[in-house]
């Protein structure tokens, strides 16, 4: 236990106290994992977690309850205490209000994984059981109270997410959601997380197998209804690099909101850019919107200096050319849509090195910017002898 400042309390103690772990060829060892944590907001800690004892093949969940000054309100108590081969695993402590917790785990039936159902119990933080062991469709990865009241979670399936909805008082479901996905997807989905927002939303992120895209999501609390997503909100372009994260409950919200109006950025991704003499500078180009009101019939412009010229891009939109200035009309674009692209510009072969050129951009469209000072941007392409490096990664 630690108070606000981070100072030690209380513990830290051994709450199993196991005394034999048994050894690998009398096949009789012990094993304990999964804990979770909640706290309530009388600042009661239920501490739950999962024992398995390989003799019998039983596996259930016990918990405790502490007081904030580390006095027991419950000892180690077995939630489930399963018969032989039915083991109860994937265990999930999550505070609810009015001094309550709610325990979600899986509970596998005679070993076999075909077999399996997500059960919840909810106590309150006494430790005395307020609706008993209750059984619902599918593996609940994470689970949240939702500013509204109600109790949101998250299922995994073999081809997406499904999210199920239940009311605060009866426990039973509100909304029950088909299945989502995202044109990407492939293989079985990793690290499935929800919070919540402060207007009663619920907000979903989870991986790819392969760890190349991070996805997201956000649901209505009230009604279930999808409000925006899934989204791929992070991503590698190599299968080489993956993103890693934890699951249950590793992503959290912030206060922000966004501006009415329009709000447009445009943004080279470096001030200085480089190139051979009659060779191409690659210039990064990125652009949205941040604001809540829709940006139409924008158009970003690329202006060239004498000497520069244009030689292509990655848009896939066919820009136009005219004099020193080149032009893409863009779509339109909504709250929080972004979008990137590079464009190569040739530099004279007769120029000496060290010679410099500014090019300048900007993005406007039909209406006008809350604040327009970052709608534009000046950088600098510097003709140099360019030295290639190996990529290091570490």
């Amino acid at each position: 236990m630690m108070d606000s400042s981070g100072r030690l309390i209380f513990g830290p103690i051994n709450l199993t106290n196991n005394p034999s772990w048994g050894n690998y060829y009398d096949h009789n060892r012990i094993f304990f994992g999964s804990p979770s944590i909640a706290a309530t907001e009388d600042n009661r800690f239920m501490i739950t977690w999962e024992k398995q004892t390989e003799v019998d093949n039983v596996e259930d969940i016990y918990y405790m309850i502490y007081n904030s000054n580390g006095s027991i309100i419950k000892p180690i108590t077995n939630l489930t205490n399963g018969p032989i081969n039915e083991n109860y695993y994937h265990t999930l402590s999550t505070a609810l209000t009015d001094n309550r917790f709610i325990v979600s785990y899986n509970k596998l039936h005679n070993g076999h994984w075909l077999s399996t159902n997500d059960n919840y119990t909810v106590l309150d933080s006494d430790g005395n059981t307020i609706v008993p062991e209750a059984t619902l469709n599918g593996r609940i990865e994470d689970i949240v109270q939702l500013s509204g009241g109600n109790i949101f979670y998250a299922q995994s399936y073999s081809n997406g997410i499904n999210y199920v909805i239940l009311d605060d008082e009866t426990y039973s479901p509100v909304f029950i959601s088909n299945t989502i996905t995202h044109p990407s997807y492939n293989g079985f989905l990793n690290s499935i997380s929800v919070t919540r927002d402060s207007s009663d939303n619920g907000i979903l992120t989870w991986r790819d197998e392969k760890g190349q895209y991070e996805y997201y999501a956000l649901v209505s609390g009230s009604d279930g209804a999808l409000l925006s997503g899934p989204y791929i909100s992070h991503f590698f372009d190599s299968i080489p690099d993956s993103l890693m994260f934890s699951c249950e409950q590793s992503v959290t919200t912030n206060s922000w909101q966004p501006a009415p109006g329009t709000d447009l950025f445009s943004e080279f991704s470096a001030d200085l850019y480089g190139a051979e003499p009659g060779g191409a500078a690659i210039l990064h180009l990125s652009y949205g919107n941040q604001a809540l009101t829709t940006a139409t019939n924008p158009q970003l412009t690329l202006t060239l200096p004498d000497g520069l010229s244009y030689a292509g891009d990655t848009s896939g939109i066919v820009p136009i050319i005219s004099g020193n200035t080149v032009t893409w009309n863009l779509p339109n674009l909504e709250f929080a849509d972004v979008g990137d692209f590079t464009v190569y510009v040739s530099v004279p072969a007769e120029d000496p090195i060290g010679t410099i050129y500014e090019i300048s951009q900007s993005l406007t469209f039909a209406g006008e910017d809350i604040d327009p000072s970052n709608d534009s941007e000046n950088v600098e392409v510097m003709v140099a002898t360019m030295t290639y490096l190996p990529l290091i990664n570490r």
